[in-house]
């Protein structure tokens, strides 16, 4: 049997990188079947969820293993192309090799096992899209946006930046450079980078890089200035964001840890959809407890700090960085 042929984008992150605009204004609505997000059936996005597991759906007692859910992910996702008469597909997702919230390093290894997978019955054209941002803008608005989690962790973003500084494992998850080198070296595939201030000051050139690597025409989608996800304003002059809590019950810890360890249980995995309205009940409610801000002496530290990375990557990824301010 004669195997089939197909283009297969993958579009990892990083999140608050122009992300979110790709996937709802071209990804969408683009002749490509899309695997990732924006999600256009459950069963999918469920599977890909329980292969790429977010650390705080993490039991740590429970042993861990996703053998068996990588293989069912393998057959939905083949099910999708089978079923699709599209050559070309795209996965997107910004947390598949997210090192904040999920298992970023460890997830690259799972996606090489399902690429190894997927070029057994297919001929295989693999290529990434890595989105960007100049580390001393994208700090500030992570942390707002993973307030929550961060607060517990650090406390204030002076004391994240401070460790992004000063432990090098942290820092390295804002190192470009680094993770370019592993995907090429991992997957051996082109990779294009769409710095997000390319999309504010040179949109043209942004869509005409996307138009080529796609290899597709974007002249009938008006997506210039639909940034999507704005979470800042402007207080007193200055950029801020919103800073979101979650205010969580003592009912709603145990009902969490319940849910936890039944989903051991084959019958609970059958039948806990259907429960999803007791779930909205519970859930914690998001609150807005202050603005997160980032002082020009914070961005000139972090610029100093990541401008060898960011030199790298323009040297492996041939890309002019200087024009966009990613160094001095």
């Amino acid at each position: 049997r004669k195997m089939r042929k197909i283009n297969l984008f993958i579009h990892p992150g990083y999140g608050k990188a122009g992300t979110t605009l790709l996937q709802n204004e071209i990804f969408s609505k683009i002749d490509f079947t899309n695997l990732g997000k924006p999600f256009y059936k459950n069963d999918l996005k469920e599977a890909q969820y329980k292969v790429f597991v977010p650390k705080y759906d993490f039991n740590p007692i429970y042993p861990f293993n996703v053998q068996n859910d990588l293989k069912n992910y393998i057959i939905k996702l083949e099910d999708e192309i089978d079923r699709s008469t599209n050559i070309n597909f795209i996965l997107s997702d910004e947390v598949i090799f997210d090192r904040i919230n999920y298992f970023g390093d460890y997830n690259i290894y799972l996606l090489k096992e399902i690429i190894e997978k997927l070029k057994e019955k297919y001929i295989l054209n693999l290529k990434f899209i890595l989105t960007i941002r100049r580390q001393s803008d994208i700090v500030a608005p992570a942390f707002a946006y993973n307030y929550h989690r961060h607060k517990k962790n650090f406390g204030s973003l002076d004391k994240f930046i401070e460790k992004i500084i000063s432990e090098k494992n942290l820092s390295q998850i804002y190192c470009y450079d680094e993770l370019v080198l592993k995907i090429i070296k991992i997957f051996n595939s082109d990779i294009m980078i769409l710095p997000i201030e390319e999309l504010s000051l040179n949109f043209d050139e942004y869509v005409k890089k996307l138009e080529n690597y796609l290899n597709i025409s974007l002249k009938n989608l008006n997506f210039k200035n639909k940034f999507t996800n704005k979470n800042h304003l402007i207080k007193d002059g200055e950029k801020v964001w919103n800073a979101k809590d979650l205010e969580i019950s003592n009912t709603y810890k145990l009902v969490r840890k319940i849910h936890l360890w039944l989903k051991n249980f084959k019958l609970y995995e059958n039948y806990h959809k259907k429960l999803g309205f007791i779930k909205k009940v519970f859930l914690p409610k998001e609150k807005k407890v202050g603005y997160i801000m980032i002082s020009d002496h914070q961005k000139k530290i972090l610029e100093k700090h990541f401008e060898q990375s960011n030199k790298n990557l323009e040297k492996i990824i041939k890309i002019n960085l200087k024009q966009f301010e990613y160094y001095k």
